[in-house]
């Protein structure tokens, strides 16, 4: 390789390097790194396909190419460049894809590739995905160039790695590390931004559930079967609720569900929805059937209406409804 090529090309790479591992989220991050090797290596359009090894799949796909910018994942076939590159977590180079058995690909074909160099992104070890630069000229590609994608790929595996930790680490900053659910506090933002804004024409309510005799069940079967209960419920409740809902753990047996447009109204018929199931279909645990008694309390964010006033009011809600018995509702309404 020509001196001055290669001192352009190291000098690329720590440009590059020091963008890229910023944070960024995911696809973001994807994108940046085709077009930084678009840049690298002026040639046709860059790809990058990321694979999970545990589910021995590809989940995610960026590609430079304008008419394949985010679904070039879907094309990878089983026995094509992108699963050999994978299986021998060795780089490949087609320098002519009208001789080569991985070159006859409608993805190729239809972006009319003469040529192309794919290299394994490796981290810890673990194959994360394959990073490729393509050409529409035979032969366009060395042996040089194939190690420069090769380092080029290190930065990219660093770059995502960082970003799994950083996604981990928001993740457990919102989320309930026991059900899966978003946390106390992740709603709470939610809801104390909600309480500045005009009401009129965007509603919420707050629905709390409390599990009736956790302390008895715990007593009974152990905290270890508690736990799984607990989990089993949150997993329950995320299948019964509407995507545009937030459902979250409040505190050790109790769990809200932040309704998002809806009112009182609305709010207590998906509450009656919730209670009717549960009392009607027994939740299976560890070979254990437990049918669950709940209690519910409802109350509606109104204009005006502080964070503290609204949990005050879905609070004394709950309260009310443990006063009249187990598989009560009660609403913010009915009390004042």
């Amino acid at each position: 390789m020509e001196e001055s090529r290669l001192l352009g090309s190291l000098r690329a790479l720590l440009e590059i390097g020091r963008e890229i591992n910023a944070l960024k989220p995911i696809d973001t991050l994807l994108d940046l790194i085709v077009i930084k090797a678009d840049e690298l290596f002026h040639e046709s359009y860059s790809s990058i396909i990321l694979y999970d090894p545990e589910k021995e799949m590809w989940v995610k796909g960026v590609s430079s190419d304008a008419n394949h910018r985010f679904d070039i994942h879907k094309f990878v076939r089983k026995k094509g460049a992108s699963y050999t590159i994978v299986n021998t977590r060795k780089p490949l180079i087609v320098e002519n894809t009208e001789e080569s058995p991985f070159g006859h690909h409608p993805f190729l074909e239809m972006g009319k590739i003469r040529s192309f160099i794919g290299v394994p992104i490796i981290h810890n070890d673990v194959v994360k995905g394959v990073l490729y630069v393509y050409s529409k000229h035979p032969r366009s590609f060395s042996e040089e160039d194939v190690e420069i994608l090769r380092i080029f790929a290190e930065y990219a595996a660093l770059a995502i790695y960082n970003n799994e930790l950083f996604e981990e680490l928001r993740r457990r900053q919102i989320k309930d590390v026991l059900t899966g659910l978003y946390n106390y506090l992740y709603v709470r933002s939610i809801l104390e931004r909600e309480s500045m804004r005009d009401r009129k024409e965007n509603s919420i309510s707050v629905l709390l559930v409390d599990i009736h005799g956790m302390k008895d069940i715990n007593k009974r079967y152990g905290f270890e079967f508690g736990d799984a209960l607990l989990k089993k419920f949150g997993e329950f409740l995320e299948e019964q609720i509407e995507p545009v809902h937030v459902p979250a753990r409040y505190t050790a047996d109790e769990f809200m569900i932040v309704l998002i447009g809806e009112n009182e109204k609305g709010a207590l018929k998906k509450a009656e929805e919730i209670m009717e199931y549960v009392t009607g279909h027994p939740l299976k645990v560890k070979d254990e059937e437990i049918t669950l008694s709940l209690n519910m309390g409802i109350a509606e964010l109104t204009s005006g209406m502080s964070y503290n006033e609204l949990m005050n009011r879905v609070e004394e809600a709950l309260f009310e409804s443990k006063k009249r018995g187990q598989n009560k509702i009660v609403t913010s309404s009915d009390i004042e």
